[in-house]
């Protein structure tokens, strides 16, 4: 997930601490809610520092196989948690403005709280990133394996907006109301305007929005927290339902349709704000080929059909950068073929083993693809990002450097799918 999501969470797991710890001592919520919160949302975004060496290790290379990496495992999880709150201990012990704070006790009742959220920041953010279909792997060092959830869109504005209205108003201060409420309100504006979210779906987003903004108004923080949450799961929910429905439908048309592939994996992504469309990419292996096919799934196709869903294609996006045909297959009301990739399963095979860089390409790429000329590699990329222009963040087109350095032990998602690969 974005960082923007990773902080909510963050300050509403803060919340919950703070609500928590008011009924424990009897204080009230006002008196942590500042430290919960902003020790919280760090917390949350803590793993995604990796960012500040993955790119130096091997360049954009680095960036795939180290972004996501070792920070986002639950063997780094709680050693970064508890830096952190090694840090905060020495930020109030140097710059705190009262001696009762620069006093405290190590383990304090209200420090072993802190503590608890420094550790608990990282876990949620791996359960986070789990949720799309970029993959963690975060089970190393005893499991190397990349898992995907395949459930929400990466920047997901129902999450926005769930988290950000009762934020808004438990929040104290008028800065704190202008950071909710302007989550809020572009959550809004990127589902009417951004043109990847259908007019229906952005109408029904804004009557829940304002309807949410009512019902918060006229709620303690307690019941605005639990609604938080409770809004939370049943978003988390749903997706989750559509994205088991899509995969199992589409399992069974490839299964129909194309008795001679074998489904390795299926990629899914909803549509921005709407758990009703979802664009997928298969991998699949025949005898002699490796064949991805694209396509559209509509959960409820006499509400939305397939044909009708509109299609996350992201930012710069020009035109798909490697060659691809029309799917012969047949396309349905709750499932439109649109293009594949095919190419002979032995290149596959011959790339993994003699070629380092795309060997180690794949120990990141989900949807791999490739184009050869001569027997020599002249583009690698990943299929769930082919979408063409500068954003191009996963292709490839030059190899000049002999072989990536700082290579990590990730299996290779395609590993099982067979043995002589």
């Amino acid at each position: 997930m974005e960082n923007v999501t990773h902080g909510l969470i963050g300050i509403s797991v803060g919340e919950s601490a703070a609500q928590l710890y008011a009924a424990r001592t009897g204080k009230s919520p006002k008196t942590v809610r500042t430290a919960f919160w902003i020790t919280s949302g760090i917390a949350n975004n803590l793993p995604d520092l990796d960012i500040l060496y993955s790119g130096f290790l091997s360049g954009k290379m680095g960036y795939l196989l180290h972004h996501r990496g070792h920070s986002h495992t639950i063997g780094m999880a709680l050693p970064i948690g508890f830096a952190l709150f090694l840090f905060y201990q020495l930020f109030l012990h140097f710059f705190s403005k009262t001696k009762t704070q620069r006093k405290e006790k190590f383990f304090s009742p209200k420090n072993l709280w802190i503590l608890s959220l420094c550790l608990l920041g990282p876990i949620f953010h791996l359960a986070a990133d789990f949720l799309n279909s970029y993959g963690i792997h975060p089970f190393w060092p005893f499991s190397n394996r990349w898992v995907y959830g395949d459930r929400v869109f990466i920047l997901e504005p129902w999450l926005w907006l769930v988290l950000s209205m009762p934020l808004f108003w438990i929040s104290e201060t008028k800065l704190a109301r202008c950071i909710f409420g302007g989550i809020a309100a572009l959550s809004i504006l990127l589902v009417l305007f951004s043109g990847y979210v259908d007019l229906m779906v952005g109408l029904f987003f804004s009557v829940i929005a304002f309807w949410l903004f009512g019902v918060y108004s006229k709620l303690n923080s307690f019941y605005r927290n639990f609604g938080a949450w409770l809004s939370f799961g049943f978003v988390i929910l749903f997706f989750t339902f559509a994205s088991g429905e899509a995969k199992t439908a589409i399992t069974e048309e490839i299964h129909a349709q194309f008795p001679s592939s074998h489904v390795v994996d299926i990629s899914l992504q909803p549509s921005p704000a709407n758990p009703l469309c979802w664009t997928f990419n298969t991998v699949e292996l025949t005898p002699t080929e490796y064949i991805s096919r694209n396509g559209i799934f509509a959960l409820l196709p006499r509400l939305f059909a397939a044909a009708e869903c509109t299609e996350w294609s992201g930012f710069g996006q020009s035109s798909p950068t490697f060659t691809q045909q029309p799917v012969n297959g047949f396309s349905k009301p709750y499932l439109l073929w649109k293009k594949q990739f095919t190419r002979p399963k032995e290149e596959l095979t011959f790339l993994k083993k003699e070629n380092c860089f795309a060997s180690a390409f794949f120990k990141w790429s989900r949807v791999p693809a490739w184009e050869m000329k001569r027997g020599s590699l002249q583009m690698l990329g990943d299929l769930r990002y082919d979408r063409g222009g500068k954003f191009s963040f996963s292709k490839f087109d030059q190899f000049s450097t002999p072989c990536p350095r700082f290579v990590p032990q990730w299996e290779t998602p395609l590993l099982h799918a067979a043995s002589d690969f």
